[in-house]
């Protein structure tokens, strides 16, 4: 009697956890909270795997970031951890939007990114900007993010870089080859900070705040050396007058 208990149990837990898996993302979706700068496209696919066609992110001065082609498994040895992680991975080399991949942990408590690895194009980084005139950027950009901790009102901790290889610009028709831009990531009182490496052809001294999608600002210096491409010695005017030390103010 106990034995055949025990089978109906087993079975019971068994058809309970295959309903689960198979149970489709789109009767689950409606009671998840998504931020409201966010919003999918075609999600499909079960709880285990879920897929999107799209998603529109909303940044700052209404416009938006658009990732295509979204892919998100659920780890299952993470679940026999009890520690449950998703590998999610986006884009493709002929969409447009970022292109790579990331896993999320520590779904349970606080949540981090790990093994993250995205590159973009650049000049869809300078859409999302507001400059004094109009550029036009070449080339990729590449994030490597070792780890990032979820915190208030952004971050916890973070260790990452970016990097620019054969960064380019072109302003008044003209071309200007920048050489090899990085940036080192790190939390400050919970706000992703993005420092500029200063050693570069730009004599270019900046650092990005981040506090949101939405909440972005920057400040710095541009000091022309003798590698300051020449094509863009006609763009400082419009940046204002240079300190008594030949430094750009650079703020937005």
């Amino acid at each position: 009697m106990k034995k055949w208990f025990l089978y109906t149990v087993v079975f019971f837990v068994s058809y309970i956890v295959f309903m689960i898996a198979t149970l489709p993302v789109s009767t689950v979706l409606p009671y998840v909270k998504l931020p409201k700068t966010v919003q999918l496209i075609e999600v499909s696919g079960s709880i285990w795997h879920i897929t999107a066609k799209q998603a529109f992110i909303k940044t700052t001065n209404n416009k938006s970031f658009l990732i295509n082609n979204i892919n998100a498994r659920v780890n299952v040895i993470s679940l026999l951890k009890f520690d449950p992680s998703i590998n999610i991975s986006f884009g493709g080399r002929t969409l447009n939007g970022p292109q790579g991949q990331l896993t999320v942990h520590h779904l349970l408590n606080d949540i981090s990114i790990e093994e993250a690895k995205i590159s973009l194009a650049a000049t869809e980084i300078t859409e999302q900007l507001s400059l004094p005139i109009d550029v036009e950027a070449f080339g990729k950009v590449s994030l490597t993010l070792q780890n990032y901790s979820v915190g208030k009102p952004l971050c916890k901790s973070v260790k990452g870089t970016i990097t620019w290889p054969k960064a380019a610009l072109a302003a008044f028709d003209q071309m200007a080859e920048l050489g090899t831009l990085t940036a080192k990531l790190s939390c400050e009182k919970g706000i992703l900070a993005v420092k500029v490496n200063p050693k570069n052809h730009l004599g270019l001294t900046f650092t990005t705040y981040i506090r949101s999608a939405k909440r972005i600002s920057g400040n710095g210096y541009l000091k022309p050396t003798g590698k300051f491409p020449a094509s863009l010695m006609q763009v400082l005017p419009f940046l204002g007058k240079p300190d008594r030390n030949g430094r750009y103010r650079l703020n937005f």
